[in-house]
């Protein structure tokens, strides 16, 4: 409620279209994950389970990290995190 009085409209579409694009890069684990979990304030609809925001972070880390996880088969946000 506090987003949606305080914050514009504009403000709040242009976080969510950040949040659609994402991706860890050349940024460490915790810079990536301070980024998404700041940014998916503003885009809850788009991630409206855990399984969800799991799958959005997951997908966003580089290639090199996420690659060895998958056969891991993590199921929770925080674990994933972690092992990140």
């Amino acid at each position: 409620m506090f987003r949606d009085w305080y914050v514009p409209m504009t403000a709040r579409r242009s976080m969510q279209d950040k949040f659609n694009r994402l991706v860890q890069g050349d940024g460490t684990i915790i810079e990536y994950e301070a980024e998404f979990t700041m940014l998916s304030r503003y885009a809850s609809h788009l991630i409206p389970n855990t399984e969800e925001k799991f799958h959005r972070f997951l997908c966003g880390l580089r290639d090199s990290i996420r690659q060895p996880l998958v056969p891991l088969g993590i199921k929770d946000y925080s674990t994933l995190v972690e092992r990140a």
